[in-house]
């Protein structure tokens, strides 16, 4: 995947992808601190990525419940860091949906999607 020409969808969509991959290496790496850290440390980054990415302006309430949302994956990442191995699937639990959503958004042809975009734009004004 080219990012300087993926559309913002598959780029989102590849963070989460990125989210749950190494969500999934910290959980398992529970003897190795260095190595759960270090994962930890990424997802946390691919979070506040995804965090000020958000528009409260467009998004409204989605955008505020999924704020929320990542608060709770990164207060439970520090939990799962400082040894908590139940956060990490906690942390699964939320990402792995979203992950999907924007998996099934990634797979529609993007004139649909533009399509969606600009009707969900006009609602707005």
């Amino acid at each position: 995947m080219d990012v300087q020409t993926a559309s913002p969808v598959v780029l989102i969509e590849r963070l989460y992808a990125a989210s749950l991959r190494h969500t999934r290496i910290a959980r398992e790496a529970q003897g190795d601190p260095r190595r759960r850290g270090e994962s930890v440390s990424r997802v946390i980054s691919i979070v506040g990525e995804l965090r000020q990415s958000l528009s409260f302006e467009r998004g409204g309430e989605i955008a505020a419940n999924l704020d929320a949302l990542y608060g709770y994956v990164t207060e439970r990442l520090a939990q799962g860091n400082r040894g908590d191995a139940r956060a990490f699937d906690d942390v699964l639990g939320v990402l792995a949906p979203l992950h999907d959503a924007w998996t099934q958004l990634a797979a529609r042809p993007e004139a649909e999607l533009v399509a969606a975009v600009e009707a969900d734009a006009r609602e707005q004004e």
